[in-house]
């Protein structure tokens, strides 16, 4: 029976480390065009050379980089640092806000993409059923403009980093 419970982190470790990242190891060597991971078709070393030997990739794929961690760096600091003033004020329910705060971030991403995924989907995604309850049209946000594509990965990253940056400030500021 000891056995058996010694079994269960390496179990979560299967289910959410191993899996997700045998996944994306796979997932680098196929193109797809959808959320649909059965569209998936195997093209090898494709995309990796689109990105070391294609110039116009390589410049095109260092901007997009840039420019996310120009966004992402500021923007996490300063919601991390509020979130953390918040969470260090006695309030009801603190323990379950620091948790749902630092969930993402000790999920892997094939999680969080899943979840972001299920906030994204055009027909059925939280964020369009709550665009069109507002009267609002709903947006093509994984496959629409490369910009629609873009603010969603940069909301992703953050709400994915968010969790240990408030944890720092956190402590940071208990020691004050």
């Amino acid at each position: 029976q000891n056995a058996l419970i010694s079994l269960i982190p390496l179990l979560g470790f299967l289910i959410f480390g191993m899996i997700p990242f045998m996944t994306s190891a796979y997932l680098s060597f196929t193109e797809l065009h959808s959320s649909n991971l059965a569209d998936a078709v195997w093209v090898g070393f494709k995309n990796f050379e689109q990105i070391f030997i294609d110039e116009d990739g390589m410049m095109r794929y260092s901007y997009l980089t840039t420019l996310v961690l120009m966004i992402n760096v500021p923007v996490s600091i300063f919601l991390g640092l509020y979130l953390a003033c918040l969470l260090n004020k006695v309030v009801k329910g603190r323990k379950f806000f620091r948790i749902v705060v630092f969930f993402p971030y000790v999920c892997s991403t094939m999680v969080v993409s899943f979840i972001f995924k299920l906030l994204y989907i055009n027909d059925y995604g939280i964020l369009n059923m709550g665009l069109r309850k507002l009267g609002f049209e709903g947006v093509n946000w994984l496959s629409g403009t490369d910009w629609n594509f873009l603010i969603s990965a940069i909301l992703m990253i953050i709400w994915s980093g968010l969790g240990l940056v408030v944890v720092l400030f956190q402590s940071a500021l208990a020691n004050v």
